[in-house]
């Protein structure tokens, strides 16, 4: 029988090889996009036992994502030259953290404990970079009428965890002013389906359903319903098609009513 240490291992590597091969879809149709992608590390997400947390997983991801388009080229139709049309820049980090019921390391024990998603977009101006979009996407305890589930915006900086993953990045100037503390309810946004949210927006139509079917077949992602820590709740009981997966179609026409 395997020892809870062996167990722990095998979740490990379960979580950091659902998100990579995430990635590595997302990666297929970026590349021939000619989207130049810089994991901070040799691995676009990676998975360790969390620190200082008995029993816990956390998977890190940190990508910085340059000459996206900024509309796919469906959306972009016959609309006149954007100023963006040369691309746009990304920067993506996340922390997701795994508990199991009862501290017994398990697919079936499973659920996200805490998350924080952040998808930063730039524009270039000369050797810099100016905000263009920041949205940090967090899971967390509903207390002091937050959605359990939310979005913020922010002023574009990177924090100082973040500029010291990627030594190379171009300084970051005119910080968007904006009212950083309104939490917008969302479904729920993990490091691997903030990906899928980009390919839909970015990433040529035809291929969408490639990267959501990369989501869909990891099983992790697959509980039904989606198992989070929602003791916060007034039942309790996580909410059904809570992960941002969920919400998507296969159907990739554009032209439906």
């Amino acid at each position: 029988m395997a020892t809870k240490s062996q167990l722990l291992r095998d979740f490990t590597q379960l979580s950091e090889n659902a998100y990579n091969n995430v990635y590595t879809a997302f990666a297929r149709s970026a590349y021939l996009e000619r989207v130049r992608l810089v994991p901070a590390v040799s691995k676009a997400f990676v998975a360790e036992q969390a620190h200082g947390r008995k029993a816990s997983v956390e998977v890190k991801g940190a990508l910085r994502i340059d000459n996206l388009p900024y509309r796919r080229k469906e959306a972009a139709g016959t609309r006149s030259p954007s100023r963006f049309d040369d691309g746009i820049h990304v920067v993506l980090d996340s922390l997701d953290i795994y508990k199991f019921e009862l501290d017994r390391p398990s697919l079936q024990n499973s659920f996200l404990y805490r998350s924080t998603v952040r998808v930063a977009y730039f524009k270039r101006s000369k050797t810099k970079w100016k905000p263009h979009l920041c949205i940090r996407y967090d899971f967390a305890r509903s207390n002091g009428a937050h959605p359990i589930f939310h979005a913020q915006m922010e002023n574009g900086v990177p924090d100082p965890a973040v500029w010291a993953q990627f030594a190379d990045m171009p300084e970051v100037v005119d910080p968007l002013d904006l009212h950083t503390t309104v939490r917008l309810p969302t479904a729920n946004v993990v490091g691997a389906t903030a990906l899928l949210s980009l390919a839909a927006d970015h990433l040529p139509l035809a291929k969408f359903p490639e990267v959501l079917h990369a989501v869909r077949q990891q099983p992790l992602f697959n509980a039904d319903p989606w198992r989070c820590d929602c003791r916060s709740l007034d039942h309790g009981e996580p909410p059904e098609t809570m992960l941002a997966s969920r919400w998507y179609s296969m159907n990739t026409r554009d032209d439906m009513d």
